[in-house]
């Protein structure tokens, strides 16, 4: 993971950070580098807005209502704009300067928040532990999840190995954790839970093609697009 803290299934950097490449050859600009953080969470809203679709459902649709009534609220970002200007910052929701300062993306492990990045700033609450990690990095910290009893926060732009993290007793520790709890809280008022009880169709229990690859199946599960080795088949049990 380069310079980035822990690895791959940890709320680190190193576990959350990876490039991304956008080619268009005749729109996106060749060797264009943006810095600006991006989540997984724009590309479905983007494609959107690239194809010139949407996301409002008709009224007095019946198929799969569950699923209609949360189509209509995406978490990410439409970011076509960016793509268009070949990485322009000004190009980006609410301008360059803006978007850096308010950007919010959120980690979690199970239900509980375990980080959050709000602008220029990211807040661990909890160390998810080098025993979700691919790779037992030992400054992942512990094995295990730990609740932290005081959030770490760190300045990700000028620390980006999470390393250093800022001094609670600092005003700068005071004004970030301020910003990003208003994040917080405004993140939180935007869930809504869709069905008490997975619909049908994503309910593995009764629809055997929704179950996770390797889960329950030994040597090799019943469909063709999972091909697990015996260690995965091992660690889904």
């Amino acid at each position: 993971t380069g310079p980035f803290r822990c690895g791959k299934g940890t709320a680190w950097d190193g576990g959350v950070r990876v490039p991304a490449i956008a080619w268009w050859p005749g729109v996106i600009k060749p060797a264009t580098v943006s810095m600006a953080p991006l989540s997984s969470l724009d590309i479905f809203p983007t494609f959107i807005s690239l194809a010139s679709a949407t996301t409002t459902v008709s009224a007095g649709s019946t198929a799969g209502s569950v699923l209609d009534s949360a189509i209509n609220v995406l978490d990410g970002l439409d970011l076509s704009s960016f793509i268009l200007s070949s990485g322009a910052a000004s190009s980006l929701p609410g301008g360059g300067d803006a978007y850096s300062r308010t950007r919010s993306l959120f980690w979690y492990y199970a239900d509980q928040l375990a980080a959050a990045r709000v602008g220029r700033y990211k807040v661990h609450w909890l160390h998810q532990g080098w025993g979700r990690s691919w790779i037992p990095f030992p400054e992942c910290g512990p094995e295990n999840a730990t609740r932290l009893a005081t959030p770490e926060l760190y300045a990700i732009e000028r620390d980006p190995s999470e390393r250093f993290p800022i001094d609670p007793g600092t005003d700068e520790w005071k004004d970030a954790m301020a910003m990003v709890m208003a994040a917080v809280d405004a993140q939180k008022r935007s869930l809504a839970v869709v069905g008490a009880v997975a619909p049908p169709e994503l309910d593995a229990e009764v629809n055997q093609s929704a179950m996770l690859c390797c889960a329950g199946h030994s040597p090799e599960p019943p469909f063709d697009m999972c091909k697990c080795n015996n260690m995965s088949v091992v660690a889904a049990k």
